[in-house]
This record gives structure tokens, C-alpha cells and sequence, in this order.
């Protein structure tokens, strides 16, 4: 699990954009778990939080970049990687 962290922090890092701007670092973290397709009770146990607690962020992260779902969030960070590249 330690590997997904790394992995997760890794996206995160080369997550810039105007979105990703308007997300705390713990939404993008989140966010970019979120693409990697873990669900909310994986990413509370990668994250070391509670589940409410993954899901508010999740929740946050959505109405931040107004979005309507987990895909979207997904597809959001995917073009912004490839933005930046």
C-alpha cells in the first residue's frame, strides 16, 4: 500500500493547473487516488483517515471543480497531466 502513496503523491506533485489550484493539498491527494480508481474506504486506509472523512474530500474536490462525479475527477486530472507535460 505504501507503494500507492508514493504513487498518489507522485500524481499530485505534477497535478498543476488552474484546477488544481483551487484544491487543498490533502483534495488533490485524494483526487488523484480517486483517478487511480480506489474507493473511499481504500483511500481512508491509505491515507490513514476515516472513510466520512475521504468522502468529504472526494465531496469538496467535486464542487470545487464542478464536477458531478468520481469519473469526471478522474478525467479532470488526466487532462491536466497531459497539460503539463
Amino acid at each position: 500500500s505504501l507503494g500507492s502513496v508514493r504513487d498518489s503523491r507522485r500524481l499530485e506533485a505534477s497535478w498543476s493547473g488552474a484546477s488544481s489550484s483551487l484544491l487543498s493539498s490533502r483534495e488533490r491527494e485524494v483526487a488523484a487516488l480517486v483517478a487511480q480508481g480506489h474507493s473511499n474506504d481504500e483511500i481512508a486506509q491509505l491515507l490513514h483517515i476515516s472513510t466520512r472523512t475521504a468522502e468529504k474530500h472526494v465531496s469538496s474536490a467535486l464542487r470545487k471543480l464542478n464536477l458531478r462525479s468520481r469519473l469526471q475527477l478522474g478525467q479532470a486530472l488526466a487532462r491536466s497531466q497531459t497539460h503539463s507535460n
